[in-house]
């Protein structure tokens, strides 16, 4: 794993952050073992923080620009409530098929829409989305 802190931080800012759970780390492996940018995944302490976020703000509704594999928008699935939306844009279907497996496969899935295609384009058609504006 590339990690550009200084030596031991991580290890110590891990040991005092909740863990992630298997699920994430197996999607954390096979977005190391097959993506050509593994690197561009959202970790265990950044993933534990989005989560933490949503929570202290209480959000219902999220936009995520960027899936990746899907790590972010687990994490934060989460921390919202059982009525509460993640919408999340991507443009790479070799990506969004890696982050589909693992959101079929969690209990927060139904949490997390993807919509696949040019970011801008999906912002502005979301516009006229009145689910997002509730």
């Amino acid at each position: 794993m590339l990690t550009l802190m200084t030596p031991g931080i991580e290890d110590y800012a891990l040991s005092k952050s909740e863990k992630h759970n298997n699920l994430l780390d197996q999607l954390m492996k096979e977005t190391y073992d097959t993506m050509d940018f593994p690197q561009m995944l959202t970790g265990p302490i950044e993933g534990q923080f989005l989560k933490m976020m949503i929570r202290v703000t209480g959000a219902k509704r999220v936009v995520e620009v960027g899936t990746f594999t899907g790590y972010a928008s687990l994490s934060m699935a989460e921390g919202l409530p059982a009525d509460g939306k993640i919408t999340t844009l991507d443009l790479n279907p070799r990506c969004l098929a890696v982050a589909r497996k693992y959101i079929e496969k969690s209990e927060h899935g139904k949490k997390i829409e993807i919509i696949e295609g040019p970011a801008l384009e999906s912002i502005a058609a979301m516009d006229d989305r009145t689910e997002l504006t509730d």
